[in-house]
Order: structure tokens, then C-alpha cells, then sequence
């Protein structure tokens, strides 16, 4: 596929041919100063000589007989410049032709323009390019910016905390922000963290559920038991493969990770 735009601003997409069919058309009388060539642009030139891997469109052969060897409006890459400043492509038959003679317009690969650099902010999930000199923070941790902007005579301009509550400070330049995957994984850590510092507070480890607490069901019929997301019960048994009983009804053994906790036994006020 190709993109040609015009010196109105009209994009027209198309293949090769279809494109070629159409200048064929309107007799190459039609301005295209920019066109799309397998997903890169090319810009017209006119103030230099070609070169190899320019495009150019024939729109004129110099009468020799070569007509039914090239197509008008077609885009060919320039291969090879011979000894004579001839630009050199490869017609329609996969053979090398000179163009030297011919009318044609050139087209340069247009290089792209680097994209600006987006302003880090507070909230922003950034990866260290560089230890921190001032905090604990180490090179390539994912770290959330806290303040930016912040005053400091060494010019360390943003803080930073990472997952486990370490502070570092940063110049702009010592941080990239963080692929999505990086994000969602520092995200994961943090809430690992807090979720295990809340079962700490209680004496207990991640997910040690004790008979008698009381539980919300986080999803419907998990592992095909007879309850509803949204139910609050109490674990009245133990299983042996780790699951447990909510509520005193039959099928109702579920998984650690299909409920959360509400009311440990040790703080129920019925007991």
C-alpha cells in the first residue's frame, strides 16, 4: 500500500498500481509532494541531484522503445548512479534501466522527527537510570514520583519512592518513564506490601485465614460453591487441600484467594 498527499493537503491511499492508474489519468498534471511508500515518506526534492534510495516517478522516457518496460506514475527506488550520473532502478521486468533520459520526479526519504520529551509528573511510574545520591534507591527500580520541582543545591530536582517505601532523589535526567508492563508490575509489589503489612498488624501472614473469621466472597460460585459475590459469612471448617467452609451450608468450600477478610475471630465482639 501507498499514501500520496497532495499540495492541498488531500491524502489519497492506494496501491502502487491504483496510483499509477490514476496519474496515468489525469495526464501527471496532479502535484504530489509527499507520498507513502511501504509505511515510510518520501518527499519531493528538486534542489539536488538523485541518489541511491531515492524514488522517483516517470512521468516521460525519452522515445526509445522502453515505454512498455516502466509504468508512468509509478514509484521506483533508485539502485545504483553509473559512471555517467545516470540513476539506475529496476523496471518492470526485474531488469536494470537507465532513467538518465527520462522525465521524472524525485523523492527522499523524509527522517523522522524525534518525539518531544514528555514532562514527568507526580504519580509517574519512572525507571532509575542511575543510583541515587541522595535517599536508597537503586539503578533500574521502578519508582513512583512523589514531588517534582523539589528545591536542592545539588540540582536533584524530583523524589521518588519505590515498593518498598525507599525515597531517592533524581535529576530529570537520570529517569524514562516506565513501559506499561513495568508499571503494572511495581503495582502489583506495592499492593503485595500492602496487604501483607495489614495481615502483620493482626499477627497473622498473608492470607492465614483461622476458623471463626469472618469473610466477603470476592466472586460468584467460586470453585462451584453456593455463594455470591458480595456474601459475608463466617469459615466454619478445614479442609485438608487448604480450602475452608463459609457458612455451615453444603458445597461451600472455597480458596484463600476467592474472599477477603472483614472481622478476624480474636476482634469479634460475639465471642
Amino acid at each position: 500500500m501507498a499514501k500520496v498527499t497532495l499540495a492541498d493537503g488531500i491524502v489519497i491511499e492506494g496501491t502502487v498500481e491504483e496510483l499509477s492508474e490514476m496519474a496515468k489519468a489525469f495526464s501527471g498534471n496532479i502535484e504530489v509532494p509527499e507520498v507513502e511508500i511501504d509505511g515510510v515518506l518520501y518527499r519531493k526534492v528538486t534542489e539536488r541531484n538523485p541518489k541511491v534510495g531515492d524514488f522517483v516517478k516517470l512521468s516521460a522516457t525519452d522515445d526509445d522503445g522502453t515505454d512498455d518496460l516502466v509504468t508512468f506514475g509509478k514509484y521506483y527506488e533508485i539502485v545504483e548512479i553509473d559512471e555517467y550520473d545516470d540513476p539506475q532502478i529496476t523496471d518492470d521486468e526485474g531488469d536494470q534501466y537507465d532513467i538518465g533520459g527520462d522525465t521524472f520526479d524525485v523523492y527522499e526519504k523524509v527522517a523522522p522527527s524525534c518525539p518531544k520529551p514528555y514532562p514527568l509528573k507526580v504519580g509517574d511510574y519512572v525507571k532509575t537510570l542511575v543510583e541515587s545520591k541522595h535517599g536508597n534507591t537503586g539503578t533500574d527500580e521502578i519508582v513512583k514520583i512523589e514531588y517534582t520541582d523539589f528545591p536542592s543545591e545539588s540540582g536533584h530536582t524530583i523524589a521518588v519512592r519505590n515498593s518498598t517505601g525507599n525515597d531517592g532523589m533524581f535529576k530529570p535526567s537520570e529517569l524514562v518513564r516506565a513501559t506499561d508492563e513495568e508499571v503494572a508490575e511495581a503495582k502489583r509489589q506495592v499492593e503485595e506490601k500492602t496487604v501483607a503489612e495489614k495481615w502483620a498488624r493482626i499477627g497473622r501472614k498473608s492470607n492465614e485465614f483461622k476458623k471463626g473469621d469472618i469473610v466477603r466472597v470476592k466472586r460468584n460460585r467460586p470453585c462451584g460453591a453456593d455463594l455470591l459475590e458480595g456474601e459475608i459469612g463466617e469459615i466454619t471448617q478445614h479442609a485438608c487441600n487448604e480450602s475452608f467452609n463459609v457458612t455451615n451450608k453444603d458445597r461451600c468450600f472455597v480458596r484463600s484467594s476467592d474472599v477477603e477478610l472483614i472481622a478476624p475471630v480474636e476482634s469479634r465482639f460475639d465471642r
